[in-house]
């Protein structure tokens, strides 16, 4: 899945293309599991807050012009990376299970807020969103139950983060159903910062102003009509 909307750069997309896909000029070396990215201090630092700070100064990376990415996923750091020329990233050449798809949206999105990537965090919430809406109840129970611990250890408490607030938001308006489920109330248990979010979302809902309307009937019932006594109903 992808997305390049909302994508702004001063380098036009067919060239940021052949930079991205070959090392012509390349002055800057990514080094991810199983690959190193040539790629280009410019257009890193244009869109990253991480990557201007350490290809700057005294840092080793700006010294060594190596930046090191092997504790990443190399999936994820592909992505990261490529968002960042093209503004689009790419996941899931065959089918994957769907709290897996969620999974690595989840991660790109955390990634993204870590390295400080321009709208890479908001896309990667954006394509969240729209697999977890393609998932029945069921499955959307269980992807909850394993995303919640995986976006407690990735996300700092407080963030404005587009995927907490979907899962939260789901938990608040689906309680009637939820409160049965006994992995996920442990999971909220286990994962204090999260259980919070969730009781705010409660909360607002509780607080919300309902409209309460009155129907009056002004019907009046009708009633057989009966014989006068002693008489008969003919006229």
């Amino acid at each position: 899945m992808s997305s390049a909307h909302e994508y702004n750069s001063n380098i036009p997309y067919e060239r940021r293309l052949c930079l991205w896909e070959g090392r012509m000029f390349s002055d800057v070396k990514v080094r991810t599991e199983g690959t190193d990215y040539h790629l280009h201090k410019t257009i890193l630092c244009e869109k990253s807050a991480f990557f201007f700070t350490a290809l700057n100064g005294e840092w080793k990376e700006a010294k060594e012009g190596v930046v090191d990415m092997t504790h990443l996923s190399p999936s994820t750091a592909k992505a990261m990376l490529k968002y960042i020329y093209l503004g689009e990233y790419d996941l899931h050449e065959t089918d994957v299970p769907f709290a897996d798809q969620l999974l690595d949206h989840a991660d790109i999105h955390a990634i993204g807020m870590f390295y400080c990537v321009d709208g890479l965090p908001e896309i990667a919430a954006r394509n969240f969103e729209h697999v977890f809406r393609s998932g029945d109840e069921r499955e959307q129970i269980d992807a909850v139950v394993e995303i919640i611990p995986f976006l407690c250890e990735t996300i700092p408490a407080g963030a404005d983060s587009g995927i907490i607030d979907d899962v939260s938001d789901f938990i608040a308006e689906n309680l009637g159903v939820l409160r049965k489920e006994t992995a996920l109330a442990d999971v909220l248990i286990r994962c204090a910062s999260f259980n919070i979010e969730v009781y705010a979302r409660i909360h607002v809902k509780l607080c919300e102003p309902r409209e309460i309307v009155y129907t009056v009937s002004w019907e009046v019932e009708e009633k057989p009509a009966t014989a006068a006594p002693g008489g008969n109903n003919e006229w």
